[in-house]
Formats: C-alpha cells, structure tokens, sequence
C-alpha cells in the first residue's frame, strides 16, 4: 500500500551506490564465513576437539546476540588501541568484521551437521586408501553445497541489517531504508527501497539454491546406517581446536573485550 502512495521524493543515485555497497559488504562476509566456516565445521564434527563442547557453545553465541552490539564492541575495542585501530574499525572492513560474527557460526554448525551425516563406513574406506588428509578433504567436499547454502543465506540476511553500518558510519541499503522510515517519515519511498534490496536479495538467492538444493537434501537426509565416532587424531584434534578456539577469539572474545572494558574503570553495570 506503501508503494502505490505519492512520494515526496524518488529512487535516488546515492541509494543505489549504498546497494551496491551492501552487495559487496554482503559478498565479503559471505566469502569468508564459507572459507573460515567450511573447514572448522568439518573438524569439529570429525574430531574429538579439546573443549568441543564448550568451544561449539561460544561458537553459537554471536549468532544470537543482535549484530550492533558486536559492532559497538569493536569500536570501543578500536578506542582503548589508538587512532589507527579506529580508522580501520571505522570502514566497510569494520562493517565486515561485525557482521561476520554472525554469520561464521551459521556455516561451522551447517558444516557440522553435514559431516556428522557421513556414515562411519564412509570415513573408515577414505581413511584406509588415503588417511587423515584424504577424509578431511572428502568431508568437505560433502559438506561443501550445505557451507555454501547457509554462507549465501547469512550474506543475503546482511543485507538487511542496519546496525553494524549506522554505527561505524558506512552508508549501507538498509541504513538508507530505516533513515527514509523512522527520521524522514517517507513511507513511499521507504517501501521502493525495501523492494529494491528485496528484488536484489532474491536474484542472488535464486541460482544458489537452484545449484545446491539437491545436494543439500543429500546432505541432510536421515541414514539407517552406524555414524561415524569422532576420531581422536592428536594433529587434526591439536588444528580443529586452534581454528575453532580463534574464531570464538575473534568473533566473540574481541568484541566482548571491548564490551566490558568501560567497567573495570569503574562505570556503572
């Protein structure tokens, strides 16, 4: 109903360069939660990680907290280090890293699932004609569509997050969308941006499903078959940890540091 209202202005060309923005926050962030998240997936769901459990908590953890709060960390972070920490927070590589926080932990537990899928007679065959290295690398290539599917789901959610941008002062679509909403109070325009970046979402989404639908429901599917134990490999247990320990390090333990510092100077709770 939005739409079919007279508006006090249109579609404007620096709306369009913040799409184009986001597209590439979004492609960003969805790039690297598929190269960080596929491989740290598969170790944890192949190996007896040290802390497993306890590291796949912390892992869940950004996900569930509202992205500008991530956001607002990082930049505190940045003012405790110096005048070159808050230019580099403050740019489209900040936006990244705030939003990556979330969306890491979606493909490390779509890979997880994927590869605990794997039946126990699968690993044991690989293993036995090329060890380790060999069912690392044919876990992921299993668990590869699912990591793809759930990476460009959490790039195409990007873009309708407005926090992470508003706070470190990067013009993205959605950002543009809240400000026409709430401070302009144009709901016309407001409701063709929001069918813009909805039109935009959709043609991304579009090919990737159609390419790893099908695997992904191979993937997925219930087996009547033994699943395979967790090995207890003490190289690949030793790597998983590190990969997993410092994506929690980055994506939750950093910016929560730079939650929490203001108290130990004494503010109020």
């Amino acid at each position: 109903r939005a739409a079919t209202q007279p508006g006090s202005s249109s579609i404007s060309a620096s709306f369009i360069d913040a799409v184009a923005t986001s597209m590439g926050v979004a492609a960003l962030v969805g790039a690297f939660a598929f190269i960080v998240g596929l491989p740290a997936g598969v170790l944890a769901g192949l190996y007896r990680l040290p802390g497993r459990s306890f590291l796949l908590s912390l892992i869940a953890l950004p996900a569930l907290v509202p992205s500008f709060l991530w956001a607002i960390g990082w930049s505190s972070l940045s003012q405790r280090l110096g005048p070159i920490a808050v230019d580099t927070v403050n740019s489209l590589g900040g936006v990244v890293v705030a939003l990556v926080s979330g969306a890491v932990p979606l493909v490390i537990i779509t890979s997880l699932v994927a590869t605990r899928g794997l039946t126990a007679s699968q690993i044991e065959a690989v293993r036995i004609g090329g060890g380790e290295r060999a069912a690392l690398l044919h876990a992921c290539r299993h668990s590869a569509p699912s990591a793809a599917l759930s990476a460009a789901l959490a790039a195409v959610l990007t873009l309708s997050d407005p926090g992470p941008g508003m706070i470190l002062g990067r013009r993205t679509a959605a950002a543009d969308i809240l400000t026409t909403f709430s401070a302009q109070y144009d709901l016309s325009l407001a409701a063709w941006q929001s069918l813009i970046l909805a039109a935009v979402a959709l043609v991304v989404m579009i090919p990737v499903i159609a390419l790893t639908g099908p695997r992904l429901v191979e993937a997925v599917l219930a087996r009547q078959t033994r699943p395979a134990p967790p090995s207890a490999s003490r190289s690949m247990c030793l790597t998983g940890a590190v990969i997993v320990g410092g994506v929690v390090f980055v994506t939750a333990g950093l910016p929560l540091v730079g939650l929490l510092w203001p108290l130990l100077g004494g503010a109020d709770i």
